[in-house]
């Protein structure tokens, strides 16, 4: 290159300067550990490529799903769904539901189901809490699953298993067409708070001792963070909360009770480690309600469990969805469309009226600027008055009514018959949950949801 073109060519930024001269004081030795310089115009070396969907589309499209190479925490009191959703998730990863994340240049996000020969992919259930047993909680959308089961007592027992499933991965890379096979992992841990340590379990009954749990667990999560990131694994630990003590204080000196809904009104179990390491954590919690389909059944259908997402990077955090746990012996467990219906409500999207001639769930197309395509012309030409035998004005325009159902048992008839509609009013529902209001100037006003202020009965009493 002449004295010219070197003149004229680009000179390096500082900032490019800088990264070259990084890269070449990069340690060359393979035991020197993870040393990786890029430019976020080159590529974003913490981004999450690859994520595992539930299948439930209040949970995927409100939280993102779970991501690979990363921790997951699902948290909340007993009997809120937690093991439910960690099933489920060991099923449809056996499944092989891995999508990849697209990302356009606006920045909006799109998921491409990867094919079966695309990759390979291994489940591990470590079941600590022993809440799995040969019964229908094996069976999810009419499958049994078949994924490998482990146990452990011990804290180091436990990060020993998780490191040599990870470790198993290692080496057994494919090349298929020229390319190399992807390998996916997920690790499920039910729960972190059923798991002790040597110390503990040796110790003298009425011995007193503090507790090493917090310690051993900041320790191993610290040392796979490392193998988690740079593999294909999802490791998904579901735990137990406390009563948050300071958080009831206030509560007590405001004279309220706690709500039960909130995550910030409690505390995981293992310090502050995992609440640390974890990249997603997804706050579950049960509703107070009995789910029934028909007002006249003698017994709830199930149960509507809340989740609200504390921690996220697909999504924006501090989103919440509802799911419906179904505890019926042939198709039991978190019920997709059902799902749908109760997230829609609690976006307003669909709202409950206590009317008896008219229907009880009525959908807002006009609320989201939607015209229906799928309903007889003459059901959407009626009056909005709710009382039928009140006498209408001579002259007066009849406006265009929402059209709805009676029970929550007519919702899946009713959304396959109106598919097209009831997916483009979700859509606008979710879109919705995620734009922030007031940002252009304008103040809104909304009622507070009284189901979240309300009192929760079955929280444990205080104790100093």
């Amino acid at each position: 290159m002449s004295k010219k073109e070197k003149a004229e060519a680009p000179q390096p930024t500082f900032q490019e300067l800088i990264l070259a001269n990084l890269r070449k004081r990069a340690p060359r030795a393979e035991d020197s550990g993870v040393y990786e310089i890029s430019s976020t115009n080159e590529e974003v070396l913490s981004k999450i490529q690859y994520v595992l969907t539930t299948g439930n589309p209040a949970f995927d499209e409100l939280v993102g799903g779970m991501p690979f190479g990363r921790i997951v925490e699902v948290y909340g009191l007993e009997g809120c769904g937690k093991t439910a959703l960690a099933i489920r998730c060991a099923a449809r990863a056996e499944r092989g539901f891995v999508s990849e994340i697209i990302r356009d240049e606006d920045g909006n996000v799109t998921y491409r189901l990867l094919e079966k020969d695309e990759f390979d992919i291994g489940v591990v259930y470590i079941d600590n809490e022993r809440s799995l047993d040969d019964d229908r909680k094996l069976i999810v959308d009419g499958q049994r699953i078949n994924v490998g089961l482990a146990y452990c007592d011990t804290v180091d027992k436990l990060f020993k298993q998780i490191d040599d499933s990870i470790d198993t991965i290692e080496g057994l890379e494919k090349t298929v067409a020229g390319r190399k096979k992807l390998h996916f992992l997920v690790i499920v841990v039910d729960t972190i708070a059923s798991t002790s340590n040597k110390q503990e379990q040796a110790q003298a009954w009425g011995k007193v001792d503090f507790n090493r749990a917090p310690q051993a667990y900041s320790q191993g999560f610290r040392k796979l963070m490392s193998k988690v990131n740079s593999h294909n694994v999802c490791l998904i630990c579901t735990n137990q909360v406390r009563v948050n003590f300071k958080a009831a204080q206030q509560a007590q000196q405001m004279g309220r009770q706690l709500s039960g809904t909130s995550s910030f009104e409690y505390t995981s179990y293992g310090g502050y480690a995992l609440r640390f390491y974890a990249t997603h954590r997804i706050f579950m919690h049960a509703q107070q309600s009995k789910y029934k389909l028909v007002p006249s059944a003698q017994f709830p259908a199930g149960i509507v469990v809340g989740f609200h997402s504390v921690k996220n990077r697909i999504k924006m955090p501090f989103r919440d969805g509802k799911m419906v746990l179904l505890l019926d012996g042939e198709q039991g467990g978190l019920h997709a469309v059902f799902s749908m219906l109760e997230t829609m409500v609690l976006l307003k999207a669909i709202e409950i009226k206590a009317k008896e001639k008219a229907a009880n769930f009525v959908c807002k197309f006009a609320l989201f600027n939607i015209k229906p395509t799928t309903f007889d012309p003459a059901q959407l030409e009626t009056s909005l008055d709710e009382d039928d035998e009140k006498p209408k004005r001579r002259g007066a325009p009849r406006e265009k009514k929402e059209v709805g159902f009676k029970y929550r048992a007519d919702w899946p008839a009713f959304y396959a018959q109106h598919q097209a509609d009831c997916d483009a009013l979700w859509k606008a529902a979710v879109t919705g949950a995620f734009v922030t209001k007031g940002l252009d100037g304008q103040a809104v006003e909304e009622p507070e949801d009284e189901e979240l202020l309300a009192p929760n009965p079955a929280l444990p009493e205080l104790e100093d």
